[in-house]
């Protein structure tokens, strides 16, 4: 993750929107982040309490909760938090940094370091923070050169930073080549070659701005069947995907890449039954096969393709279980049903603390630096 001391603002404003323009930055070291964030050392996994470790995995959505309520959460050590709801005007945008500053207020009276606190701003159709400027979808993006590609994505993300954001869920992966769907033109490219190189240019303009990217939806969602945000969707087998879906990934984790999203899907040869991906440790041996060492991040727990599991508590202890390491969750009702969930599985076994460790560890190795 790239964090950056800001040492020089000047405001001015686009649009109505009050965003800065001018940013001298340099690279912030652990040292230096530490000493700015009040931390002397970054935490050891084993050292912490089932309840305390279980925190760390947890990144939650919020949309109009208030800094009485999102300071406790961070101050208390949950792992990430993520900007929800339509961002459009000033006054929104001015909520969304209140928001934010209470989060990070929050990690440093804990003396933590910073939580992710991420937006998700692909462009085109998937844009939250459309009051800081709208850009265009991935699929157009990646009609251009990528210098262009890479300018677009750092002027946004500059913006992003000044509400207070350090990721963004995005470039997209996925390859896709119809009209309609969901994916469709949030994919760069059809194919494997053009969608990385639009998505690396995307990625690259994020990191020049300080935020860390997710790469999207692992194994590919673009040649699935339907839309998981509503129920079970099945891609082509594994043996399929490898030969073109899987190659855009691939080269994400010779890049460099830190953080990766895995999506909730039926793979045959991967999956078995109705158990997507998110559940399936095969998943994610996949993509630790493939080289990387990163950390792995759910899409978000509440979408429909996990409706067999009632609770959100065993959607989250499934999840970690399985080898993901943080589960996203979309609003911050719900916390503590997975933090119990998540401490009683480690407590009875179910969840093994040393899979919870090894979670831990390359989170806060992101964090920490």
């Amino acid at each position: 993750m790239n964090f950056l001391i800001i040492h020089r603002v000047a405001a001015t404003t686009l649009a109505g929107t009050a965003f800065i323009s001018a940013l001298i930055i340099s690279p912030l070291t652990p040292a230096s982040r530490a000493g700015a964030e009040g931390l002397r050392t970054c935490p050891t996994p084993s050292a912490m309490s089932n309840r305390v470790a279980a925190r760390h995995l947890l990144m939650l959505g919020f949309t109009d909760e208030t800094a009485v309520q999102l300071k406790p959460l961070a101050r208390n050590g949950i792992g990430g938090f993520f900007a929800m709801g339509s961002r459009r005007s000033q006054a929104s945008i001015k909520k969304a940094t209140a928001q934010i500053a209470a989060v990070r207020a929050g990690a440093k009276a804990g003396k933590l370091s910073e939580p992710f606190i991420a937006a998700d701003d692909e462009g085109g159709r998937v844009q939250r923070f459309t009051g800081l400027g709208v850009i265009p979808s991935a699929r157009e993006l990646g009609t251009q050169p990528a210098a262009d590609i890479r300018a677009i994505a750092k002027a946004h993300a500059i913006k992003l930073r000044t509400v207070g954001l350090n990721m963004d869920f995005a470039p997209v992966l996925d390859l896709d080549d119809r009209d309609n769907g969901v994916i469709a033109d949030r994919s760069f490219s059809k194919d494997p070659k053009v969608a990385w190189t639009g998505a690396k240019a995307f990625a690259d303009g994020l990191s020049d701005a300080g935020l860390t990217p997710v790469f999207k939806h692992f194994p590919g969602h673009g040649s699935a069947s339907g839309d998981s945000h509503k129920g079970l969707v099945t891609t082509p087998p594994i043996a399929q995907l490898r030969k073109a879906d899987l190659l855009p990934f691939a080269d994400a984790i010779r890049s460099g890449a830190q953080v990766m999203m895995m999506g909730h899907l039926l793979v045959p040869g991967l999956t078995s039954g109705n158990t997507p991906t998110t559940w399936t440790p095969a998943a994610y041996a996949e993509l630790r096969k493939m080289g990387f060492t990163g950390a792995i991040l759910t899409d978000d727990l509440g979408m429909g393709a996990l409706s067999a599991e009632k609770t959100i508590a065993r959607r989250a202890s499934r999840a970690i279980a399985a080898g993901a390491d943080m589960v996203l969750y979309a609003t911050t009702n719900g916390a503590e049903q997975m933090l119990d969930g998540l401490e009683a599985d480690m407590k009875s076994g179910k969840l093994p603390r040393a899979r919870v460790n090894d979670a831990v560890t390359r989170l806060l190795r992101i964090r920490c630096g």
